[in-house]
């Protein structure tokens, strides 16, 4: 329906007032019109377009072929009549379902809003407090400009799934940890490692119900390979394990028969016997002389799957000297 309304420049606008079910009604009924007209043109065209002759004069055979060729003309318009109005049928339900889509949009942007705005004054006070919202799911995590992969956020503390932790593409890190539930949720999933570095947890489920997120997937290694960094002087630095101890990062030297290493980073009973002991001095007449006591260990040294062949060709006969307690 059209109805006139009054603009605020005394102008009169017209408003128009769709009811979609309406158009897409009429439009079925137009197709339905146009169908029966179709049929009853096409049960008409033999009757009107072939007209036999009321006899063999020359008379009748002409009057047969001047009504014929009416028909034929009406058949041809009646065509196309038939595909204007087809057309016009189609554009008309088609019009109506675009704005039944746009007023469903419109409607669902509303609401969204509307929720939108009332979750922000919900969680305002609870982010501000514990910098985690009441209602809600956590951020996803991601790659920062290092290569490390962040962890997920946290859900909402009465509601929401934990945020997916971010991939790490730096060679040797975890993937991102899945973010926490709440008190309901699931946990988020935890990020890839890639390049040797493991998958990052995956976050809990939430108190009350939810289930825990997936680990992520690590990537190992190729055999016969080993991470390896290098140090702020330039050289090159492996993890080792000596005598079973803590992981220590040491410096690869290929040309070297023993290993130096501080007390603190062995296990010192599970190496048994020292094998011998000795002090070292070092140091010039310009500066104080230092000497260090030390004790030598037979022990072996682990670290996963070496890369330098050299350091795989001695690295089971090493000769451990643990330095004193006194350094």
């Amino acid at each position: 329906m059209w109805h006139p309304s009054l603009a605020s420049e005394g102008a009169y606008v017209s408003l128009l007032v769709v009811a979609p079910e309406l158009v897409t009604s009429a439009a079925a009924d137009l197709q339905g019109i146009g169908s029966s007209v179709n049929a009853a043109n096409a049960a008409a065209a033999i009757s009107t377009t072939e007209l036999t002759a009321a006899a063999a004069d020359a008379v009748s055979a002409a009057a047969a072929t001047l009504l014929g060729g009416f028909g034929q003309q009406y058949q041809a318009l009646a065509g196309q009549l038939a595909t204007a109005y087809d057309q016009l049928a189609s554009k008309l339900a088609a019009d109506a379902a675009a704005y039944l889509g746009a007023e469903s949009a419109n409607a669902n942007q509303l609401f969204s809003n509307a929720v939108n705005a009332s979750t922000a004054l919900v969680n305002g006070p609870f982010l501000e407090l514990t910098g985690r919202p009441l209602i809600g799911n956590g951020a996803n995590g991601y790659t920062n400009a290092q290569g490390i992969g962040t962890p997920g956020g946290a859900g909402g503390w009465l509601y929401g799934n934990g945020g997916s932790g971010g991939n790490s593409t730096h060679a040797g890190v975890a993937g991102g940890a899945g973010g926490n539930a709440g008190l309901i949720g699931n946990g988020g999933m935890g990020g890839a490692g890639l390049r040797g570095g493991d998958g990052g947890t995956g976050g809990l489920g939430g108190w009350l119900w939810g289930q825990a997120g997936a680990a992520g997937t690590g990537t190992p290694l190729p055999a016969n390979e080993i991470l390896m960094r290098v140090d702020q002087y330039g050289n090159p630095v492996v993890t080792i394990s000596v005598g079973g101890g803590p992981g220590i990062a040491v410096t690869v030297d290929t040309g070297a028969s023993g290993l130096l290493v501080r007390p603190q980073d062995v296990n010192l009973q599970s190496l048994g016997t020292p094998t011998g002991s000795g002090a070292v001095t070092y140091g010039n007449s310009s500066y104080a002389f230092n000497t260090v006591q030390y004790q030598t260990y037979q022990t072996t040294v682990r670290a996963p799957a070496l890369l330098i062949s050299r350091l795989v060709s001695w690295v089971d006969d090493l000769w451990c000297r643990a330095i004193g307690a006194g350094v």
